[in-house]
């Protein structure tokens, strides 16, 4: 390893390092430490605990581990079932390798779509165990955080493993953009903005986090900021549904009806729409008038429906609510408060909720959630 200062190109010192591979881990540490070292960087006790807490790693469960992180960001069915395959895979070499069973929750919990779900049952217990074994891991602590919020309705406790993820992880995108989801969920947009700010600028490349950047300040009010970061969105990831959709969302707030209409259409073409993108598509054409575009989408959510792994009754209500069709909202945001959807974490906040917020019905849908004030 050589440390050259830029601006001069002066040679500030050198070391070898000569490890076994399965000491990878250590290795990464020993050497972020020798860097840090020598130029006096400022560590922070939670990363100097992370720095020598590292252990021997099969490197062909290592390998496999990060296969598995790589495509567990897939939006795809095949891309998750990949996922899932390269986590256990590691798990097979090295059972008690805690980042891969923090993995494995990952997938599951983004896989779910209600509390009830055998899924979710699968992400608490391969989180717990991943905790178990190493409590310093911040990605686990971001997965048990997000399934704190979006299943359990644990607000605190959300929190809780929210800020011990970014705290042991700063430099971590997934971590900070988590905990940006919380503070959206909760609306606290300042504090949204500032931690998904953070997590773009730590991964810019990704179109997830320009997505979560552009969601704040669209909470905020701040409509051109948000389709420029969900522009950008498009250009790192042009068959994002959810930038389409989310596009949308801004034009019809700024009044642009037909520029909305076209930005649903376009999330329902791309192949990977999933039923959160169709029902932000059919909620857009009913704010926007289009009543025969509305009821499509809604007969392809129940057919959907019967596709998916579980309800998405939440999804219904959002087109109901853009048709402006009150009563069969509630009905069917009653039917997914039973079955404790994910979506409505994001009760308090997100914009098919808007025309219902007037609602004695939705307050005190809000307070049979336990929300804070």
């Amino acid at each position: 390893m050589q440390l050259i200062h830029g601006p001069s190109d002066r040679h500030l010192w050198a070391q070898s390092f000569d490890r076994e591979l399965r000491g990878i881990l250590a290795l990464q540490s020993e050497v972020a430490r020798a860097i840090a070292g020598e130029i006096r960087v400022a560590v922070t006790p939670a990363e100097a605990e992370r720095l020598v807490t590292t252990r021997r790693v099969n490197p062909e469960a290592y390998e496999a581990y990060l296969k598995g992180r790589y495509h567990s960001y897939s939006r795809t069915p095949d891309g998750r079932a990949k996922a899932i395959n390269y986590f256990e895979q590691a798990l097979e070499k090295e059972p008690n390798y805690a980042a891969a069973h923090a993995g494995l929750a990952d997938v599951y919990a983004w896989q779910g779509v209600s509390a009830k779900d055998p899924k979710i049952q699968r992400a608490k217990d391969a989180v717990l165990k991943a905790l178990a074994l190493d409590d310093t891991l911040g990605e686990a602590h971001a997965t048990l955080g997000l399934i704190r919020l979006w299943y359990d309705w644990d607000w605190s406790a959300a929190q809780i493993h929210l800020k011990r993820a970014v705290e042991l992880n700063p430099s971590s995108a997934v971590a900070h953009h988590s905990y940006g989801v919380y503070f959206m969920a909760m609306r606290r947009l300042e504090e949204a903005l500032h931690e998904t700010t953070r997590a773009r600028e730590l991964d810019p490349l990704s179109a997830r986090f320009h997505l979560g950047k552009g969601s704040a300040l669209y909470y905020l009010g701040d409509y051109d900021r948000a389709l420029e970061e969900w522009a950008a969105a498009l250009d790192v990831s042009p068959h994002s549904p959810d930038a389409h959709a989310f596009l949308g969302l801004a034009y019809l707030q700024k009044g642009m009806y037909e520029e909305a209409v076209a930005s649903a259409r376009n999330a329902e073409k791309v192949s990977a729409v999933t039923p959160d993108d169709l029902a932000l598509a059919g909620y857009i054409y009913g704010r926007a008038g289009r009543r025969g575009d509305a009821l499509r989408v809604l007969n392809e959510l129940r057919e959907s429906s019967k596709r998916e792994s579980g309800p998405i009754n939440s999804k219904v209500a959002w087109v109901y609510a853009g048709l402006g069709q009150k009563d069969q909202a509630f009905h069917w945001l009653e039917k997914a408060y039973q079955e404790r959807e994910y979506g409505l974490a994001m009760l308090k906040l997100i914009p098919p909720y808007d025309p219902l917020r007037d609602d004695p019905r939705f307050q005190a849908l809000l307070r049979r959630m336990n929300f804070p004030e």
